[in-house]
């Protein structure tokens, strides 16, 4: 069974079916605007990455996709130049 959160979508999703013995790479993609923040398989937190195989299939599993929006930094103003208030103030 494979599932995406909000935010993105995993290829092939939801039951996937597997000949015995097969394996399947499932392909991870983010939404615009977003990206992976971690993977879990039958349970259990794996590397996030875009893709994950599953190699020599022989019982069924679960794979859940957890996606965030993108941490949006922003930069902090300049502090702005001290002007002189008059001409004589110039030193």
């Amino acid at each position: 069974t494979v599932i995406a959160g909000k935010g993105g979508s995993v290829a092939p999703g939801g039951l996937v079916q597997v000949v015995e013995g097969e394996s399947v790479t499932l392909s991870v993609i983010p939404d615009e605007g977003y990206e992976l923040s971690e993977l879990k398989v039958d349970g259990a937190n794996v590397d996030a990455s875009a893709s994950y195989t599953f190699t020599n299939v022989t019982a069924s599993h679960s794979f859940y996709a957890v996606f965030r929006l993108f941490a949006t930094v922003t930069p902090s103003p300049s502090p702005s130049p001290e002007i002189p208030s008059s001409p004589t103030d110039i030193g």
